[in-house]
């Protein structure tokens, strides 16, 4: 019977612990639910409310303006130097000081996609194969982390294509390229060249054979890879192209036979293009659809046996059948062109200019009152006169 008792009293007690362990669990849960409380308040209390953060956007982009960035179009060529990483790096390391600045710089920071400048250990690709290795790595990682986290953000990518992996990595960058809905902007400032130049640009034309981007209007791209790129053009890999900027070409006579079939309204050249009728030819039968020229070149020289009005003669003639050819981009509303006189002595050059400015208001004034233009109210005459700019602003009224 004793036995019996004791047992009913261990029972008893281990009951009234089990009873009793219960309330500490609840008061734990409240305590931890104050806790997320107060940590919550603090975090309201800490945010910034004075200084740098607070500045409004704008001033955040005008601060920014000045650090040295990758232009467009980029007339450059090749792997470009540190320095124009440099704003990325600023935005980067300032979006990981607070929240309020994370918040701001994230869709400044994400919109431009560089990967086309060495670090700085890393002198060339040539000289350092780990470099072509490191800018591919670089290449697929930043590709795959927008678009997996924020692929409507990317609207310019500025890309070197090295000869690490080429197949591997043309087929990402061409896989990657479609599911950026806001991409703009598709600039290849670098490609690999020499011997095995061919190779490697069959392998791209095979990684983007399958490929649709409609949302890129402007491209940059390399001479060698212009005929590749007008091929594909013509298979509607990019349908939409506006902006053509073509770099290290070395003349407008390289560029391809054919024309191109898209409508591209700008074109740039890092080729000096004469203003004369072979040279301009030469664009209008390729880009019969432009509305601002490349940059003309206007280049007069004197041989001294012949008389002023023999050679102003000769240079406004020279002018008169240049823009004639002009005449033809029905489309056109802004002329750039650089003028520059050699050996000319006392000789007055006002007459060569003022035949040069008339004749471009003439042409633009034509073109602004045609029906395709309705849209453009004023085109633009730039000048560089002897490394003097002079823009000229051209308008039209608009009638209803």
């Amino acid at each position: 019977m004793a036995r019996a008792g004791t047992s009913k009293k261990i029972a008893r007690k281990q009951s009234t612990r089990k009873k009793t362990s219960v309330g500490p669990k609840k008061r734990g849960v409240g305590r931890t639910s104050l806790l997320h409380f107060a940590i919550a308040i603090l975090f309201l209390l800490m945010r910034n409310t004075k200084g740098f953060p607070i500045l409004p956007m704008e001033l955040h982009l005008e601060i920014l303006s000045h650090l040295p960035s990758i232009p467009v179009p980029c007339m450059l060529f090749g792997i470009l130097p540190h320095e124009y990483r440099l704003k990325f790096d600023v935005m980067f390391a300032s979006s990981q000081t607070c929240r309020a600045l994370y918040h701001l710089l994230k869709p400044v920071l994400w919109e431009t996609l560089d990967v086309c400048t060495l670090g700085k250990e890393s002198p060339t690709i040539a000289t350092n194969p780990d470099s072509s290795k490191a800018m591919a790595t670089e290449l697929v990682r930043i590709l795959e982390v927008v678009t997996i986290r924020e692929p409507e953000l990317g609207s310019v990518l500025n890309v070197a294509l090295t000869t690490f992996s080429a197949v591997n990595v043309y087929k990402e960058l061409a896989r990657c390229l479609q599911l950026l809905p806001n991409l703009r902007t598709l600039q290849i400032i670098s490609f690999p060249a020499g011997r095995e130049n061919d190779k490697y640009v069959a392998r791209m034309l095979d990684a983007f054979r399958y490929t649709i981007l409609p949302t890129i209007d402007t491209l940059t791209l390399l001479a060698y890879l212009y005929d590749i790129i007008v091929a594909l053009c013509g298979q509607t890999i990019f349908p939409n192209i506006l902006h053509l900027n073509i770099t290290e070409i070395s003349h407008t006579c390289s560029l391809i036979d054919r024309s191109c079939s898209q409508e591209i309204h700008t074109l740039q050249l890092s080729a000096i293009i004469e203003l004369q009728k072979a040279d301009i030819f030469s664009v209008v039968d390729r880009f019969p659809h432009l509305r601002v020229t490349p940059r003309l070149r206007r280049h007069f020289y004197r041989d001294y046996p012949e008389s002023e009005e023999e050679v102003t003669n000769k240079c406004i003639s020279d002018n008169n059948e240049a823009f004639r050819a002009l005449r033809r981009l029905t489309r056109l509303h802004t002329i750039q062109v650089d003028i520059s006189f050699v050996k000319m002595g006392s000789w007055r050059v006002d007459p060569v200019t003022d035949n040069i400015c008339t004749l471009a208001r003439t042409l633009i004034l034509r073109n602004l009152h045609r029906p395709e233009n309705a849209a453009v109210a004023e085109g633009m005459l730039n000048l560089t006169v002897d490394c003097q700019e002079i823009s000229i602003r051209i308008t039209r009224e608009i009638t209803e």
